[in-house]
This record gives structure tokens, C-alpha cells and sequence, in this order.
């Protein structure tokens, strides 16, 4: 009986156990087991960033590794998980933060990558800078710009404070190649810093200014000569030996009075003061009042500058003979001559008599009489003024 009793019970067991197992099957087969999954590029969100603060950095993401049911994962986007840095209490700079996740019901994150970001954080600043206008080309011939102006003068700048700061102007730019008569329209600016780079990620208010540039027609075309203005002196034992500018000349279109009187421009002042060397430079030209167009505006000055020359006289230069035939003899006179030498100031000061020799020349010559030239020979970078007397009267003979 007994034994009936738990064959009975064990077939129970058995058939619950199975039942179990189908029931588990069934459902595994609607939701599916828990498997990881990776989620990539979920973006992070930047939250609670104090007033008056700006991030700085391009907006972080991150991979997520996300566990859940085949089913549940199935219809997983990036876009239905919340990631978050808290920047509650962030300063200025530079700083490291947790990345926090918020996944949707029926699905565990299990890992974060890469778990912290850096962000940058920078003041939310506003000045105000002037308007500039650029042109690019220029007017038709026998025309020329004047008169330039916006509507407003003045624009609003903002943005991260370490940008706004570098913002020196905004510039509206217009081309006027050709151009015969005022120009008037609304031009969009940008804003640049000091060397004329445009800066990003600023903003300007209003973003556009209404310019006008007067264009005018030009007097008849006449031609002026170009004046360097030097000013200083060299340094100690040098000097300005000469300027040369190119172009010496240059067009100029002049009204009224100008128009006769003028007959040269002069450059801005180039400063050689203490200068031991030669200098080149573009330079611009001083237009005065009368003038309405100068072409080119900008010429090049070479100044140059050398060491001071100075001259040393060496009297009573014994004359040395060379070159006197076989079987001749040679009388002349006087026997000495004169010699005044030119060179750098470094040079002449160690040139010695003994540095210095005076030669006669007689290869080729028969007996007869001559009037000979004589030569010097000096250390280099020296060279001769002049030689009292420059020619010699030889008389050859036979011995």
C-alpha cells in the first residue's frame, strides 16, 4: 500500500516538475533570457550649470553596457536612457565628472564607458566693440573711395568670456571693385580679434549694418617724386651714404592749389638712429589735403649705412721698378711719390708705409723716354685717392 502511496507521490512530483519547466520554456520564449548589450554614442546631458555659466566643451557620450530581457532590448535606443553629469557647484575651468545613467524599466546598466568626462566651463560675458568696414578691390579707373559709414557704429558682442575678450571690432566687408557711385546696403559682420581672425562662437546684435561708401571721380592723373624722411643718426663710426626708393615717382590725382604746387611726397619718418647696417623697408607715403588718390601708397627705402671712411696721406712713397729689360738701365724722377688712401675707419687705422707699395711698370719697353703711370698696392678693403704724381718720366738706356 505503501508502495502504490509513493509511486503515486513520485509521479506527482515528476509531472510538477515538467509542468514547471513548460511554463518557464513559454515564457522564456515571449520575453527571452537576460542578455548584455551595448549601447554606443548615448549622449550626456549637462544638468544644473549655475547661472551665468557656459560649457565650453562639445557635448560628451558614452557606450553603455545594458542588461535586460531579448524582448526588452529589442526596442532599446539610445534615446530612451537619460546619462547626466550634475554640475551643481561647478566653477570656472577645467573639471572631472561622474557620468550618472537613468535606464529604462527592465533594463540594467552594467557598465559605463568611459565613466567621468571633462568639462570645460567658462563666465557668460557682453561688451561692446566698434564696426569697421573691409573693402575688397577697388573702384573704376579715374574713381576713388571716400567718405565710409554704418548704421549703427557700435554692436554687442556675446559669448564665453575667454572668447568675448579677444573680440577687438566687427568688420563688415564690401566689395567695391568697379564701383562709380555710392554704395548703400546691409552687410552681415563678424567678429575678429586683434590680428583680424574671425572668432567662433560668439554672438553679435544685430548681426548685419546698413554701410554707405561715397565713390567719387577723380581729378586728372599727374606724376610727384618720392622724398625719404630720415631721422636719428647711426651708431659711432657709421654713416648714411645713400637712400634709394622705389618707385622714385608715383600718380597722384590733387584739387585745386595742390594741384600746382605739388611736387613730391615725402615718407613717413624711418628711424635709423644707432643703426650699424644697411636697412630696407616699405614705407607709406604722407598724403596732404588736396590730394584725392595716390598710386602706390607704400614705396621701398633702402638707407644704406657704412662705416665712416677716412684718409690717410703717406708722403715720400719710394717707387719700385718692374719689368726693365736685359742690357737697360732706367733714370727717372722724381723718385717718391705722394699717396692719399680712402677706406673704413677699422681698416686705415693699422695701414702702415710698409703696407703700402708703389710699383713702375717698364715690361716691354726699349730704350727711349717715357712717361709711365705708377701703381699702388694696398691691403684689401683700402683704396687709393690720389697719387702726386700719377705718371713718371723714365729715361731707358743701355748700360
Amino acid at each position: 500500500m505503501m508502495d502504490r502511496f509513493f509511486e503515486k507521490d513520485l509521479t506527482l512530483k515528476i509531472l510538477s516538475i515538467g509542468l514547471a519547466l513548460l511554463l518557464w520554456l513559454q515564457a522564456t520564449a515571449l520575453t527571452g533570457p537576460a542578455l548584455p548589450q551595448a549601447v554606443r554614442d548615448v549622449p550626456v546631458q549637462l544638468r544644473n550649470l549655475g547661472q551665468g555659466l557656459v560649457v565650453l566643451t562639445p557635448q560628451p557620450a558614452v557606450t553603455l553596457l545594458v542588461r535586460g530581457s531579448s524582448e526588452t532590448l529589442r526596442h532599446l535606443s539610445r534615446d530612451s536612457i537619460n546619462a547626466y553629469v550634475d554640475l551643481r557647484g561647478a566653477g570656472l575651468g577645467s573639471g572631472t565628472f561622474a557620468v550618472e545613467v537613468e535606464p529604462p524599466d527592465g533594463v540594467t546598466v552594467v557598465q559605463v564607458s568611459p565613466g567621468v568626462v571633462e568639462v570645460d566651463i567658462d563666465a557668460w560675458e557682453s561688451k561692446q566693440v566698434p564696426v569697421h568696414i573691409w573693402t575688397v578691390g577697388s573702384p573704376a579707373d579715374e574713381h576713388a573711395m571716400r567718405e565710409q559709414r554704418t548704421r549703427p557704429t557700435d554692436l554687442y558682442v556675446e559669448g564665453p568670456r575667454s572668447k568675448v575678450q579677444i573680440v577687438t571690432r566687427v568688420v563688415a566687408s564690401v566689395d567695391i571693385t568697379g564701383a562709380k557711385e555710392e554704395i548703400v546696403r546691409t552687410v552681415m559682420v563678424r567678429p575678429v580679434n586683434a590680428e583680424g581672425a574671425e572668432i567662433e562662437g560668439v554672438t553679435v546684435t544685430p548681426s548685419a549694418v546698413d554701410v554707405t561708401i561715397a565713390i567719387v571721380q577723380l581729378p586728372p592723373v599727374r606724376e610727384a617724386s618720392v622724398r625719404a624722411s630720415i631721422q636719428g643718426r647711426p651708431a659711432a663710426g657709421y654713416a648714411q651714404e645713400q637712400v634709394t626708393i622705389s618707385p622714385a615717382t608715383v600718380r597722384i590725382w590733387a584739387l585745386g592749389a595742390a594741384a600746382g604746387d605739388l611736387r613730391y611726397l615725402w615718407t613717413y619718418p624711418i628711424d635709423i638712429d644707432g643703426l650699424s647696417s644697411s636697412v630696407t623697408r616699405d614705407v607709406l607715403l604722407l598724403v596732404p589735403d588736396g590730394v584725392e588718390k595716390v598710386e602706390p601708397t607704400v614705396v621701398r627705402v633702402t638707407v644704406t649705412i657704412a662705416e665712416e671712411q677716412l684718409e690717410l696721406e703717406l708722403e715720400d712713397m719710394p717707387v719700385t721698378v718692374t719689368g726693365l729689360g736685359e742690357g737697360l738701365r732706367a733714370e727717372f724722377e722724381p723718385l717718391t711719390v705722394d699717396v692719399v688712401i680712402r677706406g673704413p675707419q677699422s681698416l686705415i687705422a693699422d695701414v702702415t708705409a710698409e703696407d703700402v707699395v708703389v710699383r713702375m711698370d717698364l715690361s716691354g719697353r726699349r730704350a727711349g723716354t717715357y712717361q709711365v703711370s705708377v701703381t699702388v698696392s694696398l691691403p684689401e678693403g683700402v683704396f687709393v685717392k690720389t697719387i702726386t704724381p700719377s705718371q713718371i718720366r723714365v729715361v731707358l738706356e743701355p748700360e
